[in-house]
């Protein structure tokens, strides 16, 4: 078995507001093992992207806090590195791709700078001219038309298919070992959004590295992944292999995701399902399980207690009491 590149344990993030101290993740723990691609799905506001982007110290530090936990890298707890340390984790050891290629990119400096900046951020002893050359060869690399000419043109000049070609290219430049890849396609259309996704799983391959896939697109994650975990309202609710969670789902907000996932054969009569209500907003929680005001096997002590984690024989771990009681029953 793989062993572990990253391991998340017990991660609770805080936001200081005017409302007070909110919890945003709520003792989060997974991991992601040496050349493996896990996705991280649910719904906008479950907590995705602020989990990511604590993994490389990213959230705002004015107003953000982590009082519990461990994120380690290698065996390194990032949340213990200076800043000076964790600059020369980013780009070098771990990347990210951020779901705005228009705001990841400096829209006043030209692609080709932003490349070459990039490479001897990391690897002072390459000269410019070779950073350029080898800029112009990870454009190519991501399938871009004229690279050379676009290595002179502006982020706003590049249609969105073409930046976000150029963020993964900035993500993969410097051949890092986790690539954190959050809605690498949005806003773009299916034909670029495969194109992307196999050039994503192609490099992976290629480098061995390990990615962390956030979406909430099932299909996407069915493709392209090794494990799932689940996240909503802050927490981790289930957490397998890909084909676990497609073939025996427990939580029923996983049930919920996979029926909503369109069907080739479904009647034209027949309406898409719906998971009915919202994520709840930070601070309205409570203290049961976070998804049983939409949960209809929902029960007093759903709503009055939360669920912790139980993990099967298999390795398949839910926080649903529902789905702990039938694994007993089996």
């Amino acid at each position: 078995m793989a062993e572990d590149l990253l391991k998340v344990s017990d991660l609770v993030i805080q936001f200081k507001t005017k409302k007070g101290t909110l919890t945003a993740v709520d003792h989060v723990n997974f991991t992601v093992k040496k050349g493996e691609i896990l996705g991280l799905v649910g719904e906008s506001g479950c907590g995705k992207s602020v989990t990511s982007m604590q993994i490389l110290g990213l959230n705002p530090k004015e107003n953000t806090q982590v009082p519990e936990g461990e994120i380690l890298f290698e065996g390194r707890d990032l949340l213990k590195l200076t800043q000076k340390e964790l600059r020369a984790v980013r780009g070098e050891e771990i990347s990210m791709i951020f779901q705005d290629s228009l705001t990841g990119l400096d829209p006043v400096i030209p692609i080709g700078k932003i490349l070459v900046e990039a490479i001897r951020a990391h690897h002072k002893e390459i000269s410019k001219k070779d950073a350029w050359n080898k800029g112009v060869k990870v454009l190519e690399s991501v399938g871009i038309p004229s690279p050379e000419k676009r290595m002179h043109e502006y982020a706003h000049q590049l249609s969105g298919g073409m930046r976000q070609r150029v963020m993964i290219g900035l993500a993969l430049l410097n051949d890092t070992k986790l690539v954190i890849a959050d809605e690498p396609t949005t806003a773009l259309d299916v034909t670029i959004q495969a194109q992307i996704l196999d050039l994503l799983k192609k490099r992976q391959e290629e480098k061995e590295n390990s990615v962390i896939l956030i979406t909430h697109d099932m299909g996407v994650v069915a493709e392209m992944t090794d494990r799932i975990a689940v996240m909503y309202a802050g927490m981790i609710v289930e957490l397998a292999s890909t084909r676990d969670i497609f073939t025996d789902a427990k939580h029923p907000y996983t049930q919920g995701l996979l029926k909503a996932i369109p069907k080739l054969d479904q009647p034209d009569n027949e309406k898409l399902y719906i998971i009915e209500g919202t994520v709840p907003p930070l601070g309205q929680r409570g203290d049961g399980c976070p998804f049983a005001n939409r949960c209809e096997y929902a029960t007093e002590r759903c709503r009055n207690e939360r669920p912790e984690p139980h993990t099967d024989s298999n390795g398949h771990m839910v926080r649903c009491f529902r789905a702990e009681e039938q694994d007993k029953e089996v």
